[in-house]
């Protein structure tokens, strides 16, 4: 069974058809650059209006970890240009605030002896607690979805700019 591919066929002037396959070699570098720009927009758009307050509806911030920890890539792999966002190891926990996490589960005291934290004001003090579990609040999936506009501009962008190159 065939790979299905774009096959285009060019017929005319010689200078024209070399010029196109140059800017086609070029396409593939042109197009990560584009999924990285709009990695980095959905990055910015997570960061300003999905990780700050109010909270419960949104997560805000706590200690701005999650939010210095988001990390974008872009890459060709096969046919495919990937665009990934996600946190970093010291922020590993933003999936459970992106997609929710059922409870419960123990937290214990890993770097210090005991946990520290605040209950209707007063400071509390253990070396373990049971946590009931977080419900979903989604800071990437919204940020991606406010994007997509923006993806059609970015690439419409990278076309046009081929096509003017090739005239």
């Amino acid at each position: 069974m065939a790979d299905k591919f774009l096959n285009i066929n060019v017929y005319g002037h010689k200078e024209f058809v070399q010029k196109l396959r140059r800017e086609a070699t070029e396409l593939p570098s042109l197009l990560v650059l584009g999924m990285r720009k709009l990695m980095e927009d959905v990055r910015d758009t997570s960061r300003d209006k999905y990780l700050t307050g109010p909270r419960p509806k949104r997560l805000g911030v706590v200690s701005n970890t999650l939010r210095s920890t988001l990390r974008v890539e872009a890459f060709e792999r096969g046919k495919k240009i990937i665009g990934v966002i996600g946190t970093c190891k010291e922020a590993q926990y933003g999936q459970y605030h992106e997609e929710g996490r059922r409870g419960p589960w123990v937290v214990r005291a890993k770097k210090a002896r005991m946990l520290s934290f605040k209950i209707g004001g007063r400071q509390v003090y253990s070396k373990s607690v049971t946590h009931p579990g977080i419900k979903a609040r989604p800071f990437l999936r919204p940020a991606i979805e406010d994007n997509l506009g923006n993806a059609k501009d970015i690439f419409t962008q990278i076309l046009n700019k081929i096509d003017e190159r090739v005239r």
